[in-house]
């Protein structure tokens, strides 16, 4: 767009802002205090026009139409930097560009996307949108409007420009073999293409549907018709590495590329060995099946009406899946394995579930958190994901080798009742050592009867380890004792060794000793003890308070000392006296 062109816009009826903003516009809300005021920056205009279906912030330009030039020099040459602060604080991907008029005179267009459907942007906590040239909050019926939205299926819109003679008839038969496996149906197997897409509601009334194109799709076709479909697969040996060292790309029927893109990914898989005692495992980097249904999570919830293509990164040590367009409606981190989702792509989900490549709704998520524990790696992560994007990264870090025997083991077992998701993640917060109200009490309850869990401590302290068991099969017996409860004498054998080598301690000094094993309020409990028994000496008060070894202590310890000196002295004497005595009787 030129400047000519901005200046005939209309701020209403064209969704744009026009702010003059020459020398200074605040990003953020600055050190205004009132909430009207703060809103009124970038990021609140930006929030603002997301939120209205997407436009344009302009900067460097008057209001009052025809929009007169008066330039800016608002993140001058840090037009990036300032689409990266913007991210960071709203989760908008803008995208800033520099025009400049006959005069040199600068203008600053800031790009704003739409909002996904049934998502309210908010700045400090408030849905925003304009009127006039203010910023206000939005209404009730303006915010159930949007909550109430239902996106659209978009892979069941009829694709209005292909027909038959689109369609990869391998991708047909070889979705007809998968059909029949999994249905048992073997008569799927002699339908031809035209049956088989009209079974799948992927023809109706003559007339394709974009789930056939994307699927069944020849790739001329795919080309033609929604590039954006198209998947890349990059390769770096080194995670700091800019560039990629190899890249393919992947555009055709989805039924045959899922096996390509595996294929390719498979070719760089190597294998973690597990052996403890006569028991031997052999763990996948990464697994084929999260792996897959990583993979074909991303083709059926991605956004196809947005402009980007489906990217995967691997790496030796984790796997990136990013695809455009924000978790499904009502999804969220926090929610992820608890929420039945609805895929945005309804008609492809069902095409893969009806050939086993999919689990059921909401099921593949909890297939790929389960593996992924069972085979002691990092949680899947989907932190970097925003309003615009799904990124998934999968580990291929087998952190924990031990706990993989130990999970197979007892799964493999007949006589067991198997462990569900829930178990098995609530296992991994245990060995994680994680805090109690992270978990579920009645899982826990469970996990205990099961022989998997044992809790030490009593009310306040009271803690979950994994059991005797886990540790006799692995083979780690001492780091089971380890994390039982510490005896009084143990404590205080522990601190007198420490005070022998350093004289004096103080509370931090204490509390490292017994690396996070005892509180504060603990080791405070135990030291008033041992002050009471005049075992210990106190010096200063509160932070400055320091503990040494009581006079009276070390005295009594020095008598001990000497006694066990003259008793192991008179016992050696005793041993030759009575060795004499039986050399003389033979």
């Amino acid at each position: 767009m030129t400047i000519d062109e901005l200046k005939q816009l209309k701020e209403s009826e064209d969704n744009v802002e026009f702010k003059s903003a020459r020398n200074n516009y605040p990003v953020k809300g600055g050190k205004r205090s009132d909430p009207k005021d703060r809103r009124k920056c970038i990021t609140g205009y930006v929030i603002a026009l997301c939120n209205e279906g997407g436009g344009k912030l302009v900067l460097g330009m008057a209001d009052k139409y025809p929009h007169e030039v008066v330039g800016s020099t608002v993140a001058e040459g840090l037009e990036g930097a300032l689409e990266d602060e913007i991210y960071n604080e709203t989760g908008i991907r803008v995208n800033n560009k520099p025009l400049y008029d006959q005069d040199n005179k600068r203008v600053l267009i800031i790009n704003v996307p739409c909002r996904p459907i049934g998502k309210i942007m908010k700045f400090e906590g408030v849905g925003l949108m304009r009127i006039g040239d203010s910023l206000r909050e939005m209404s009730d019926e303006e915010t159930y409007k949007i909550l109430s939205e239902r996106e659209p299926d978009f892979s069941a819109k009829i694709c209005q420009d292909i027909a038959l003679s689109d369609i990869d008839e391998k991708a047909i038969e070889h979705y007809k073999k998968q059909y029949s496996a999994k249905s048992k149906n073997q008569s799927f197997l002699t339908l031809n293409s035209r049956q088989v897409l009209s079974d799948l509601d992927l023809l109706k009334d003559n007339k394709l549907t974009y789930a056939a194109l994307i699927l069944f799709g020849k790739e001329k076709s795919i080309k033609n018709h929604l590039p954006q479909s198209s998947i890349f697969l990059e390769y770096r040996s080194d995670e700091a590495s800019i560039t990629f060292n190899t890249r393919d790309y992947f555009i055709g029927p989805l039924i045959l590329t899922v096996e390509r893109l595996w294929e390719k990914i498979n070719a760089r898989n190597g294998k973690v060995q597990i052996q403890q005692g006569i028991y031997r495992y052999e763990v996948p980097q990464l697994n084929q099946e999260v792996t897959r249904e990583g993979i074909l999570n991303a083709l059926t919830h991605r956004d196809y009406s947005m402009n980007s293509e489906v990217l995967i990164k691997q790496y030796p040590s984790k796997l990136i899946i990013t695809n455009p367009g924000s978790f499904p409606h009502g999804v969220t981190i926090d929610n992820i394995l608890t929420v039945n989702s609805t895929p945005r792509n309804r008609l492809i989900a069902d095409i893969f579930l009806k050939a086993g490549l999919v689990e059921r709704s909401g099921q593949g998520v909890d297939k790929i958190f389960y593996q992924c524990i069972a085979e002691a790696k990092d949680l899947p992560n989907y932190t970097d994901s925003d309003s615009f994007k799904v990124t998934l990264i999968l580990s291929t870090l087998v952190r924990d080798p031990a706990f993989v025997l130990f999970i197979n083991d007892y799964q493999s077992k007949s006589n067991n009742k198997k462990l569900g998701i829930m178990e098995i993640l609530t296992l991994n917060q245990i060995r994680e050592r994680q805090t109690r109200d992270e978990m579920d009490e009645a899982i826990v309850r469970d996990l205990i009867s099961f022989g998997l869990v044992e809790k030490i401590g009593k009310t306040s302290n009271l803690r979950y380890i994994l059991s005797k068991n886990y540790f006799r099969f692995t083979d780690q017996r001492g780091k089971y004792s380890i994390q039982l409860d510490l005896s009084e004498e143990r404590i205080l054998f522990v601190i007198i060794d420490h005070l022998k080598n350093f004289k004096t301690a103080k509370m931090n000094d204490l509390i490292v000793l017994f690396d996070n094993k005892l509180t504060r309020s603990q080791i405070l409990y135990r030291l008033k003890k041992f002050l009471k028994n005049r075992i210990l000496e106190k010096t200063g008060t509160r932070k400055s308070a320091t503990y040494s070894i009581s006079k009276g202590y070390v005295e009594s310890e020095e008598i001990l000392e000497k006694a066990v000196k003259i008793g192991m002295e008179q016992m050696i004497k005793d041993a030759k006296k009575s060795i004499e005595q039986e050399k003389e009787e033979e």
